[in-house]
């Protein structure tokens, strides 16, 4: 039995509960959230998870903007209750992902696609350039019990 991340125990002054995942369309953000979140023990929401909750078909800039407000306002709820929680969408700008205040930020670099709409984060934790979401999210779980050794829980 291992140390996981289910829960939050704060034993250290850094005790981490938010992970955001960012990238383009297409960069495996999805394939990764989901591996993490089930090696970890997080709650994943993604905008198509918040959209379904909230019967929110919208993609106007309203309607996006409305997804990520209920997208943070989940979190906040999931964290308040001692939570683990992963974000994972594109997050275009860096204002957005900051409001999140993420405490780990994962940066799905593997397009290479010039564009001027994804502001390219200036603080992340893990870059990933080439898809393989397998080995990824071992490393990245490696990473996580070294920099928040506080955070244990249960195996599922």
């Amino acid at each position: 039995m291992g140390k996981i991340f289910g829960s939050c125990k704060k034993v250290g002054k850094n005790l981490m509960r938010t992970i955001l995942i960012t990238g383009l369309s297409g960069s495996g953000k999805s394939t990764l959230a989901e591996i993490l979140a089930s090696s970890i023990n997080a709650e994943l929401l993604t905008d198509t998870i918040v959209r379904k909750k909230q019967n929110n078909n919208d993609f106007s800039p309203a309607g996006r903007q409305k997804s990520f407000e209920q997208m943070k306002k989940m979190s906040e709820n999931l964290v308040a209750n001692n939570k683990v929680v992963i974000l994972e969408n594109q997050f275009l700008k860096r204002d957005d992902r900051q409001k999140l205040n993420p405490d780990y930020v994962i940066w799905m670099d593997t397009q290479n696609i010039e564009t001027d709409i994804f502001e390219e984060p200036k603080k992340y934790d893990y870059k990933i350039t080439e898809k393989n979401s397998q080995m990824h999210s071992i490393l990245i779980k490696q990473d996580l019990e070294k920099k928040f050794p506080e955070i244990v829980g249960e195996r599922i």
